[in-house]
């Protein structure tokens, strides 16, 4: 996700949960992550801070990334399909961050990548996409070549502005 410093703390300490004993270096079937719950409702915190009704999506194999300037990562695997109404819920919590997301099914039935609030020139999130034929020969790249140097300068941009915005601001 990208935008302001504030912004993502808020939606790291309200949109993450992680029940008891949930143990960040747990083997599950060979996968390292953590359980945990992510989406509007999900911390307890939350509550009387104006938050539409809770929209939580139960997850596994959660490993998040340190936060850069105007930037932060996190990865999970569901159990069933991708949280695409959770994830809309969020971002409409969320107006001023910009989160990025790709999934793939878990036979490479299927793929989906894009933006919930996407900034501009950022493709909307959709997950009816075909996996291309190269998609692990290439490292796991969604787009074509062309399209992922698009990509990763629009990525650039935010990230810039998120630096160079006052006290972590940035205005989309």
């Amino acid at each position: 996700m990208y935008g302001p410093d504030a912004e993502i703390e808020r939606f790291r300490r309200t949109c993450l949960s992680f029940p008891e004993g949930s143990d960040p270096d747990a083997d599950f079937d060979g996968w390292n992550g953590r359980e945990a719950e992510i989406g509007v409702g999900a911390a307890r915190r939350e509550e009387g801070l104006g938050f539409p009704e809770r929209a939580v999506v139960d997850v596994s194999n959660y490993r998040e990334e340190e936060p850069g300037p105007g930037s932060w990562s996190f990865r999970f695997d569901t159990r069933h399909s991708f949280p695409e109404r959770e994830l809309d819920r969020i971002a409409s919590s969320f107006p001023s961050l910009h989160f990025e997301c790709e999934c793939i099914g878990s036979l490479d039935e299927f793929m989906g990548f894009g933006w919930f609030n996407p900034p501009p020139r950022g493709e909307a999130f959709r997950q009816d996409l075909p996996v291309r034929p190269t998609h692990w020969e290439d490292g796991g790249c969604k787009r074509e070549p062309a399209a992922e140097a698009r990509h990763q300068l629009l990525i650039a941009g935010l990230i810039q502005a998120a630096c160079s915005a006052p006290r972590g601001r940035l205005d989309s």
